[in-house]
């Protein structure tokens, strides 16, 4: 059943043996309102009462709301699962206030979403925030729950369940770069992230849906810009390139100028060990130059040059692409000495680079529910130096 569940001034009872209820429940001021969730059955949504409840809990009950609950009594069964949300930026925190006794049974699993950060000094970004879930006057009784959080908290958070006489508790904080797994530009880049990253409602209700460390690292890859090089990588190719072109020595002997003009291709791919990030591109070009003979079997030229390539990392969504195109101009020189072919190049230009960056996140049942897209151009000069040699052999129709 989807939809939301409102009930009058009167007695209610919501009894909920198979399937699932999504939606908000709300209880009116009845003195003895009743909610009853049988193994295998599932409540999903906001939370009110303005009467007495009583709560049983043999299935799942996920409370999305982040204000407290009043109850006249609380109880979950064995191996059953109690969510609560958070939200210190905001409502509160959707407890349950339960005027009698409150008894979690043996393996309930106890799950905390939030709908906002937690609430920090910014001198201590990594307090310990102690958040109670349950607040029982007439005691809590523990047949040991499952005190294990280990993905039922949002992945940028940790946390540890206590109980007390009276008091179920969550003490829970921010996790450091280090314990999500974050290395080199991921981990300085994660602080400005979390700075941020709930300005936008739907992108903060995906961060904390991400409840495992796959699944967070895959989500914030996408927001970050290319740090591992790949568009000066390429760049970089494009200048070998060109200077592979400048080293060749023509086929038959040179006795006065010559132009010439030559298709370029390069590639990279470049595979991390440290995690990182992965990237590949292929591009190509057009370079075309002119040559004159110089003294003692030399050649000193220069030549133009323009490529592009396509850049893709391993951490894009799809639909995103990076692009790097630069215009060159060289000087160079070469020398053939007994078989051995000497060059020397000096070159200079600028480079133009355009992103289109895409985030994207799907739901558990693959339907996306987040897209993202962020565009952006940036330019800048380029110059490379180069002094090389090679050695051509000949056997008959074949060389190397």
């Amino acid at each position: 059943m989807v939809g939301d569940v409102l009930f009058g001034s009167g007695n209610a009872t919501l009894t909920v043996d198979k399937g699932t209820v999504a939606g908000a429940v709300a209880f009116g001021s009845g003195a003895n309102n009743t909610l009853s969730i049988a193994p295998g059955a599932s409540v999903t949504g906001g939370l009110s009462n303005t009467g007495g409840l009583n709560t049983t809990v043999n299935g799942q009950l996920s409370v999305t709301s982040a204000t407290a609950v009043p109850m006249t009594s609380f109880a979950s069964g064995a191996d059953s699962t109690v969510g609560f949300t958070a939200d210190q930026q905001g409502a509160g925190v959707g407890s349950f206030q339960v005027a009698n006794a409150a008894t979690l049974g043996a393996g309930t699993k106890i799950q905390l979403g939030f709908k906002s950060k937690l609430s920090v000094a910014a001198a201590s970004p990594f307090a310990l925030q102690d958040l109670v879930l349950i607040h029982a006057n007439g005691g809590l009784v523990n047949n040991g729950y499952d005190a294990d959080l280990s993905g039922d908290l949002p992945f940028i958070y940790t946390g540890a369940l206590r109980n007390t006489a009276n008091d179920l508790v969550v003490s829970v904080r921010r996790r450091t770069a280090a314990e999500l797994g974050l290395q080199g530009a991921k981990a300085a880049a994660f602080d400005a992230f979390y700075e941020v990253f709930d300005k936008d409602p739907l992108v903060a209700s995906q961060v904390f849906g991400q409840t495992s460390a796959s699944g967070f690292d895959g989500l914030y890859s996408q927001f970050l810009p290319d740090y591992g090089g790949g568009p000066f990588h390429a760049v970089a190719e494009a200048s070998r390139a060109v200077s592979r072109a400048q080293s060749e020595e023509p086929t038959s002997l040179q006795s006065g100028p010559r132009s010439w003009l030559q298709e370029i291709a390069f590639g990279v791919d470049h595979s991390s060990n440290t995690g990182q990030v992965v990237y590949d591109s292929a591009g190509f070009g057009l370079a075309g130059g002119v040559e004159n003979p110089g003294p003692g079997n030399s050649t000193v030229g220069y030549s133009v040059a323009f490529a592009t390539s396509d850049v893709e990392n391993s951490n894009r969504a799809f639909g995103s692409n990076l692009t790097a195109s630069t215009l060159m101009g060289s000087l160079y020189w070469r020398k053939a000495l007994h078989g051995i072919v000497f060059d020397a190049s000096g070159t200079g230009g600028y480079a133009w680079f355009n992103s289109k960056r895409r985030v994207i996140s799907n739901n558990l049942a693959g339907q996306q529910v987040l897209a993202r897209d962020a565009d952006a151009d940036w330019s800048g000069a380029m110059a490379s130096v180069r002094f090389g040699a090679s050695y051509e052999a000949q056997f008959g129709k074949v060389y190397v």
